[in-house]
């Protein structure tokens, strides 16, 4: 379960700092395992609570430490700490019926 968070976030997260959709996808072999996981994790992330999304947000995308949320949003560390790790659990569970995305490119020959 946490691999396939860990490597949506690695995956979405340098989509998210390239910016550019077209500098994206010119940077990296087409892969259709890959985009639509990408559409699975936007459609699991927009229904947890926006607590949980926002330090998932600030974690992956933000690539941002559970102490440097805790002080931007003005909570004790426990708390980013757990809201951490409920979404996490939630967005798993929510994405449970997702392989590893790296195992399908491989097999198209895009990795």
């Amino acid at each position: 379960m946490t691999l396939i968070t860990d490597e949506t976030g690695r995956v979405l997260a340098r989509r998210f700092r390239a910016g550019d959709e077209a500098a994206h996808l010119a940077a990296e072999p087409p892969c259709l395992e890959r985009e639509w996981l990408g559409l699975q994790v936007r459609r699991a992330l927009a229904l947890l609570h926006p607590d949980e999304r926002g330090v998932l947000r600030m974690a992956y995308y933000g690539d941002m430490t559970q102490a440097e949320i805790a002080l931007e949003l003005g909570l004790p560390l426990g708390t980013v700490k757990s809201r951490t790790a409920r979404a996490l659990r939630r967005i798993a569970g929510l994405l449970h019926h997702v392989g590893e995305p790296r195992a399908v490119c491989r097999q198209l020959g895009v990795e």
